[in-house]
Protein backbone atom coordinates (compact mmCIF):
# COMPACT_ATOMS: atom_id res chain seq x y z
CA UNK A 1 0.00 0.00 0.00
CA UNK A 2 1.38 3.42 -0.98
CA UNK A 3 1.43 6.57 1.05
CA UNK A 4 -1.70 8.67 1.19
CA UNK A 5 -1.60 12.22 -0.19
CA UNK A 6 -0.54 14.81 2.37
CA UNK A 7 -3.53 17.14 2.86
CA UNK A 8 -1.31 20.10 3.81
CA UNK A 9 0.87 19.62 0.73
CA UNK A 10 -2.28 19.72 -1.37
CA UNK A 11 -3.37 23.01 0.23
CA UNK A 12 0.09 24.51 -0.27
CA UNK A 13 0.12 23.42 -3.91
CA UNK A 14 -3.39 24.75 -4.42
CA UNK A 15 -2.36 28.22 -3.27
CA UNK A 16 0.55 28.17 -5.73
CA UNK A 17 -1.63 26.79 -8.53
CA UNK A 18 -4.19 29.54 -8.00
CA UNK A 19 -1.45 32.17 -8.20
CA UNK A 20 -0.19 30.59 -11.43
CA UNK A 21 -3.69 30.45 -12.95
CA UNK A 22 -4.47 34.04 -12.00
CA UNK A 23 -1.21 35.14 -13.64
CA UNK A 24 -1.27 32.89 -16.73
CA UNK A 25 -4.92 31.98 -17.25
CA UNK A 26 -6.64 28.64 -17.77
CA UNK A 27 -6.85 28.48 -21.54
CA UNK A 28 -3.34 27.15 -22.12
CA UNK A 29 -2.82 25.43 -18.75
CA UNK A 30 -0.47 22.48 -19.08
CA UNK A 31 0.89 20.32 -16.28
CA UNK A 32 4.55 20.38 -17.35
CA UNK A 33 5.03 24.16 -17.33
CA UNK A 34 2.93 24.42 -14.16
CA UNK A 35 4.99 21.76 -12.38
CA UNK A 36 8.22 23.41 -13.51
CA UNK A 37 7.07 26.80 -12.23
CA UNK A 38 6.08 25.27 -8.88
CA UNK A 39 9.34 23.35 -8.57
CA UNK A 40 7.58 19.99 -8.48
CA UNK A 41 6.71 17.20 -10.88
CA UNK A 42 3.64 16.37 -12.92
CA UNK A 43 3.48 13.13 -10.93
CA UNK A 44 3.11 15.11 -7.68
CA UNK A 45 0.30 17.19 -9.14
CA UNK A 46 -1.65 14.19 -10.40
CA UNK A 47 -0.92 12.28 -7.19
CA UNK A 48 -2.29 15.09 -5.04
CA UNK A 49 -5.29 15.98 -7.21
CA UNK A 50 -6.05 12.79 -9.14
CA UNK A 51 -6.17 14.47 -12.56
CA UNK A 52 -5.64 17.80 -14.28
CA UNK A 53 -9.40 18.28 -14.45
CA UNK A 54 -9.83 17.68 -10.70
CA UNK A 55 -6.95 20.08 -10.02
CA UNK A 56 -8.62 22.79 -12.10
CA UNK A 57 -11.95 22.25 -10.34
CA UNK A 58 -10.24 22.47 -6.93
CA UNK A 59 -8.44 25.65 -8.02
CA UNK A 60 -11.63 27.31 -9.25
CA UNK A 61 -13.44 26.38 -6.01
CA UNK A 62 -10.49 27.77 -4.04
CA UNK A 63 -10.63 31.04 -6.01
CA UNK A 64 -14.38 31.24 -5.35
CA UNK A 65 -13.81 30.68 -1.62
CA UNK A 66 -11.12 33.36 -1.58
CA UNK A 67 -13.50 35.82 -3.24
CA UNK A 68 -16.29 34.96 -0.80
CA UNK A 69 -13.99 35.76 2.14
CA UNK A 70 -13.30 39.22 0.70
Amino acid sequence: MGRRPNPQRKVDLLDEIVDYILENGLSDLSLRPLAKELGTSTYTLTYQFGSKEAMVVDAVVHIDEMQAKR
